[in-house]
Order: structure tokens, then sequence, then C-alpha cells
């Protein structure tokens, strides 16, 4: 699937190609997101209302189209989602260490499951996750 670095006005309306993920990353309407490398599913970020915080909760969907499904939950701001090279394992940030936390590493199968944590930073926030070519570093 060809990459562009953002929308094009050489392109008639109706052949725009595909934006980049990391354009959709930064639209404020979804919060983060990434496609797949397989280009079938995006994981994005959807933030919630829970009692008086909010709460942002990742969430998988087919790329085409189709029904999504929530793949985090609870009282935590999951963000950054970012896939494996293999579209195996999702890495992401978040805070579920409680309010105070900052933000570690963790990782989650696209089937579910419940998420991993890999690592988190004593001295301050994860940044945006970012796998190695080979998928063997994070």
């Amino acid at each position: 699937m060809p990459r562009f670095a953002s929308w094009s006005t050489e392109y008639p309306p109706a052949l725009v190609p595909p934006i980049d993920p990391d354009i959709v990353r930064r639209q404020a309407a979804i919060g983060w997101a990434a496609l797949s490398p397989d280009g079938a599913r995006a994981v994005y970020t959807r933030r919630t209302v829970a009692g008086d915080r909010y709460q942002t909760d990742l969430w998988l969907a087919p790329y085409a189209g189709g029904r999504p499904r929530r793949l985090t939950t609870g009282r935590s701001t999951d963000a950054a989602p970012a896939w494996s090279p293999d579209g195996s394992t999702i890495a992401f940030t978040s805070d579920r260490g409680g309010e105070d936390a900052d933000a570690a590493l963790h990782l989650i199968r696209p089937d579910g499951g419940e998420a991993e944590r890999v690592c988190g930073a004593p001295h301050g926030d994860v940044g945006a996750p970012v796998w190695s070519p080979d998928g063997r570093r994070i």
C-alpha cells in the first residue's frame, strides 16, 4: 500500500490516495491510529467519559469498514498504538498504575487478551513506541 505524507491538490477528489497513518495519528477526532502491516486493520484510540474523568481505550476495526472491537478497557489512558512488523502484537503506552502513575509500555495481541506491561519510566513518561524493522526491539 503506498504511503503519502499529506493530502495533495494534484489528485482529483475521486483519486485522492489513502492518508498516511502518521497523519491520522495527529487527528483529534479519533486520537492515535495505526494501520496494520497488511493494511487490513486499524487500531485507534477512543476517548470516553468514565464517571468524573476521561478514559482512553484501544479499538480495532477492519480498514475497509466493519464493526470495531474494543481491545482495552479500564480507568486508564491507553495511547500511541504501534503494530509489530509481523502484525502479531500492538505496543502502546498506558497509565494503568493509577491516576498518578507515569505511562508505561504495554503489549497486547490484536485477537484480544490481557495487556502485558513491558517497562516503565520511573522519572517520566514513556514516548510513543516504535518497532525495529525486524520486530525484535521497541
